[in-house]
C-alpha cells in the first residue's frame, strides 16, 4: 500500500481496506491549537500512535511532556512511537535517541 503522507494540519479520517482487512485512522496534528482533540478521541482509541519528528530534537522535551500527559489518562492503551524524518539531512538523532529524548524505554508499558 503506496500513499503520498504529508503533515497533519487539522484531522483526518483516514480508512484502509486491503481484502478482509479494514483499518480506520483518526489523525490530529500536533499543533497548539489541535492538541485539545487528542484528549477528546483518545477514550475511544485502540491504540495511540505518536509520531516524534527527529529533525528537530529541540522539540522532544515538549513531545515528551504531550506523550506522557496522554499516557496518563489511559496508561493501558497501547502505543506505538514513530520518529518521522530520520532520512532529513537535519536528522541527527536515530529512533532509539528519539525514544530515550522522550524518557520512553520500548517493552515498558503493558498491553490489553
Amino acid at each position: 500500500l503506496e500513499q503520498d503522507v504529508h503533515p497533519s494540519e487539522g484531522l483526518n479520517a483516514v480508512s484502509i481496506s486491503k481484502g478482509d482487512l479494514h483499518v480506520e485512522f483518526l489523525e490530529i496534528g500536533g499543533k497548539e491549537d489541535l492538541r485539545p482533540y487528542w484528549q477528546r478521541y483518545l477514550p475511544r482509541a485502540l491504540m495511540l500512535v505518536f509520531v516524534v519528528d527527529a529533525s528537530c530534537p529541540q522539540r522532544f522535551p515538549v513531545a515528551k511532556q504531550h506523550l506522557h500527559q496522554l499516557l496518563a489518562s489511559d496508561p493501558a492503551l497501547p502505543l506505538m512511537v514513530l520518529a518521522n524524518k530520520q532520512v532529513s539531512v537535519t536528522a541527527n538523532t536515530p529512533a532509539p535517541s528519539c525514544c530515550s529524548a522522550i524518557t520512553f524505554v520500548p517493552g515498558d508499558r503493558n498491553t490489553r
